[in-house]
């Protein structure tokens, strides 16, 4: 299955330009920015980077659906995922954390691979 080209809006005031496949949360004002921890109001992934600052962007965030994700370590399939401080996805097992998808491949550190979205979940062991 390839990744959906279905995504969610959500307007940047900052330019996501050079930030496709990393993951995005909401932020104090109800846009989107770069993500920096796993108990970030995450998003999804950058999809579509707009055209600068101050533009809408298309985020991978539809439940179901499969999009694409930069990571940020060794993931697996099946394993499920959250954000680290660059803004790329790793696995997760820690209690609290947000997950905003599962692996839908294996891959290691800046590897673009596909997940499947979970938007809403928190870890809970």
């Amino acid at each position: 299955m390839s990744a959906s080209s279905e995504t969610d809006t959500y307007f940047s005031t900052s330019s996501l330009l050079t930030s496709e496949w990393l993951i995005v949360k909401d932020d104090a004002d109800g846009n989107c920015a770069l993500s920096t921890a796993a108990t970030d109001k995450i998003l999804g992934a950058v999809q579509d980077t707009g055209k600068g600052a101050n533009t809408v962007v298309g985020i991978g965030s539809i439940p179901g659906k499969e999009y694409k994700v930069k990571l940020g370590g060794t993931v697996q399939s099946g394993v499920l995922l959250t954000a680290d401080a660059a803004s790329k996805a790793v696995a997760t097992t820690t209690d609290g954390d947000v997950i905003f998808g599962r692996a839908r491949e294996d891959g290691v550190v800046n590897d673009v691979i596909r997940y499947m979205c979970t938007i809403g979940r928190t870890y809970v062991a």
